[in-house]
């Protein structure tokens, strides 16, 4: 309720004003009157009103002389409404001079009274807004600073904030998990949630990072909205009722200096993050006596969890990932120390890709898991986050690896094109190149659709008939030179694929360019 005060030295024009206008409705109450400016004069300075309603012509100080002195003595000006029985300009040019929201003439038309209250309350509601925005604005600027330790922030300037008057502080921690979470969302709706409630300028919220928001609960706060903190906590929980709000709350502190004692108390909080405790709501108070470890996970688990991957085993890899979630609990791990495991199980990931040329880059998740500790995440996101890359990392080193068997396989026809006069086995090649023979053999039959063998007899074949055409060698020199240590079994291999023995095939390219 704003609070209006009413002047006129006319007892029955007092009286007729508080009956004639809705006060409440406007949202005023009348917090006194008085007959003439002097009286007025001393009652506003005890009690200063949002509104003063006053005549111009009054004995010992007028309307004019009164808004004057008020203007002067007091930091926050009201509101002023003149009214008069005299239509006088120069009283009417006067009064605006002294920022007099308007000049109403008498006898007091009942409308005309009501459009202008409408207008002061609406600046005033305005004005409200924007001091409290400030306000707020100033208080978050001051917690902000605290907790950096710049303790030359409270000082007198300070004094003024709501905030400053409280007599205990609580850091709490508001955190959102999940990536593409609307995360601001929540900030809104904890300042909705605080704005339903009075002296919520005794409290300061701010963005800590991405997904994670301070909120610093007063006593005065509290005392005022007759609530305990948990009560308000419990009631926060379930105003903001989305999947993934944890709420971490530090002590309480008696002086606004040592604020980051609190706040330090709630990082401790969330250490107990990933220990199954049934709950989203992190008490430092209940949890402080409560054993937990930074620990690290034997070498054994890294090793076999790096063999699921390089083996392309996803159901064990799977399975390994719940282990080590499940380990996380059994241990009481802090979450310092399960970000610690995580970033180590994504680096030795990560190094197996990069030994594939840069693979990594095709990991469609490769952003998010290298920067997955910059959103707050549950167990259970974590969980399929790292699952996710995991699986699709073993994926990305079996393409790698079937492309690079692929591209060693061309090295191979490559490799018998070019020395096919040479003495030439599956066996050897397949031991030059560091492949088992047995699936070498099958890889080139799958890849090109012909035995290694008979391949290697159609290359030599092929340039056996080059040489009978053009040149003169003997058929035992060009057996030698394509790569045949005996020149009968060339001439017999020769029969079966030309259809004609060597001396056969020469006679007939001969007979052929005679015609």
């Amino acid at each position: 309720m704003y609070k209006v005060f009413l002047v006129d030295d006319d007892h029955y024009v007092r009286k007729g004003m508080m009956k004639l206008v809705d006060w409440q409705y406007y949202g005023f109450s009348i917090c006194g009157d008085a007959a003439n400016g002097e009286d007025a004069l001393e009652q506003i300075m005890i009690e200063p009103p949002d509104l003063v309603i006053t005549d111009i012509r009054m004995p010992v100080i007028d309307g004019l002389d009164l808004i004057e002195s008020l203007n002067e003595k007091l930091s926050t000006k009201p509101y002023f409404i003149v009214i008069s029985g005299y239509n006088d300009f120069k009283y009417a040019q006067k009064a605006l001079r002294y920022g007099v929201q308007d000049f109403i003439l008498k006898p007091i038309d009942h409308e005309e009274i009501q459009q202008t209250l409408k207008k002061v309350v609406t600046k005033l509601e305005t004005e409200k807004r924007t001091k409290k925005y400030k306000e707020k604005m100033l208080t978050v600027t001051l917690v902000k600073g605290l907790l950096q330790e710049q303790d030359n922030l409270l000082t007198s300037d300070s004094q003024h904030l709501m905030f400053c008057h409280a007599n205990q502080f609580t850091a709490i921690i508001i955190e959102v998990n999940g990536i593409n979470k609307d995360a601001y969302h929540i900030y809104t709706k904890t300042d909705g949630f605080l704005e339903q409630y009075t002296y919520s300028e005794s409290t300061a919220l701010f963005e800590l990072s991405p997904g994670k928001y301070f909120l610093c609960i007063t006593d005065l706060f509290l005392t005022r909205n007759d609530l305990d903190l948990q009560t308000f906590i419990d009631n926060l929980y379930h105003f903001l009722d989305m999947d993934g709000i944890f709420i971490y709350v530090g002590i309480t502190i008696k002086q606004l200096s040592e604020i980051k004692k609190s706040f330090q108390s709630v990082n401790q909080t969330i250490q107990y993050k990933y220990i199954d405790l049934h709950t989203n709501i992190f008490l430092y108070q209940k949890l402080q006596h409560l054993p937990i470890y930074n620990e690290d996970l034997e070498a054994a688990f890294y090793t076999k969890l790096r063999e699921l991957i390089e083996e392309h085993h996803m159901d064990g890899i799977k399975e390994a990932v719940k282990e080590m979630m499940a380990l996380f609990n059994k241990k009481r791990m802090t979450a310092d120390a399960i970000h610690h495991v995580i970033n180590r199980v994504i680096h030795d990931v990560l190094d197996l890709l990069r030994g594939s040329l840069g693979e990594e880059q095709r990991i469609s998740n490769v952003k998010q898991i290298i920067e997955w500790e910059r959103v707050p995440l549950t167990a259970i996101q974590l969980q399929s986050l790292v699952t996710d890359f995991l699986v699709e990392s073993s994926k990305t080193l079996c393409s790698c690896y079937q492309n690079n068997v692929h591209a060693t396989i061309h090295e191979i026809k490559k490799y018998i094109s070019t020395h096919f006069d040479q003495e030439l086995t599956l066996k050897s090649i397949a031991n030059k190149f560091y492949m088992n023979p047995v699936y070498m053999g099958q890889l080139f039959k799958k890849t090109y659709g012909v035995y290694f063998k008979d391949f290697l007899l159609k290359l030599r074949i092929d340039e056996a008939k080059k040489l009978l055409r053009q040149t003169d060698m003997r058929v035992y020199e060009i057996a030698e030179k394509v790569g045949f240590n005996n020149s009968d079994y060339f001439v017999t291999q020769f029969e079966k694929m030309a259809g004609k023995t060597p001396s056969q095939y020469r006679k007939f390219i001969i007979t052929r360019g005679m015609k």
